[in-house]
């Protein structure tokens, strides 16, 4: 998948080199699902985008490495989106470096204001609310940074579902009932034991959504997201924190109505050989260092900073 990122240009000379990194943002919150004269039901919110040097088996992407120069690095970690909000951006800003991640769509509330999913780092399913297939889209996803989400669907009578929330490495799944499987999120982006951390890690996940496929007495259902990403249903949940995943979205019937749910917050790493810091001191606020074999690894799950002296 191309990658894209900001790299400002740098007349300074002590660095330590060739750093992996990966940054997630926080991912969108799922749709409501509204009660009312039929069943409704709302999309799963989109994942935060995520740009990273290293995939999920350890080999390189095409982004390049960053060096960290002598100075301050102000790191922000976007925050989920609520229940049909988009999540907020996470951003590395310091000396030679200037990268940002988008925030993950929402997804679409039955709601006719806000059917759609959002647009985002990945994008928000969108709502299977009443009227044309223009309300039911998802949203689009920003390049480099994720997927799309997957298209809300209506049948002639009251079966539907909402569309999955996009992931960092998949669409999500459109919300057609009859379809396997029905309105999960974007598929799971993972990283292993030995590449960011000492546990498998999984960034950026969307959002699952609600759905029915049945005949009187309609059952209302929900897809799962993947790994950090919420699930819907009639019980929705939150995207886990830290894993920049997409809330779930609601399913309602017409005396029931579900809340979508959170997203997750977005997440940073990095990552570079212990030997290519020896003279440097690193200090960092937010964040906490291990070392895993050669490597130390500064892992963020909130704001703060890195300082390089």
């Amino acid at each position: 998948m191309p990658q894209t990122l900001g790299i400002v240009a740098s007349h300074y000379t002590r660095s330590i080199i060739n750093v992996d990194y990966l940054i997630g943002a926080g991912g969108g919150g799922g749709g409501d699902g509204v009660s009312g004269a039929s069943y409704r039901f709302g999309g799963g919110g989109g994942a935060g985008g995520g740009i990273y040097t290293l995939a999920f088996n350890g080999a390189a992407t095409s982004v390049p490495k960053i060096q960290l120069y002598l100075g301050t690095y102000t790191i922000t970690l976007g925050a989920g989106g609520l229940r049909n909000n988009n999540g907020n951006d996470s951003s590395i800003i310091g000396p030679g470096v200037s990268i940002t991640t988008t925030g993950g769509g929402r997804g679409g509330s039955a709601n006719a204001a806000s059917t759609v999913g959002g647009n985002g780092g990945s994008g928000g399913g969108g709502a299977a609310s009443l009227g044309s297939a223009s309300n039911r889209l998802p949203g689009s996803a920003t390049t480099g940074q994720g997927y799309p989400g997957g298209a809300g669907y209506r049948d002639t009578d009251s079966r539907g579902g909402a569309g999955g929330g996009g992931g960092l490495a998949g669409d999500g799944k459109d919300g057609n009932p009859f379809a396997s499987p029905r309105s999960t999120g974007g598929q799971e982006q993972g990283w292993n034991a030995n590449v960011w951390d000492t546990s498998i890690v999984y960034v950026g996940n969307g959002g699952g959504a609600g759905f029915t496929n049945d005949f009187s007495p309609y059952l209302l259902n929900g897809g799962s997201g993947g790994v950090t990403g919420g699930s819907g249903g009639v019980t929705t949940t939150a995207a886990i924190a830290n894993g920049s995943g997409g809330g779930g979205g609601g399913a309602a019937s017409s005396t029931v109505t579900s809340l979508g749910n959170f997203g997750g917050s977005g997440v940073v790493y990095f990552k570079y050989l212990t030997s290519a810091a020896s003279g440097f001191t690193v200090t960092g606020s937010g964040g906490t260092s291990q070392v895993i074999g050669s490597y130390t690894v500064w892992k963020f799950t909130s704001s703060g900073s890195l300082t390089i002296s």
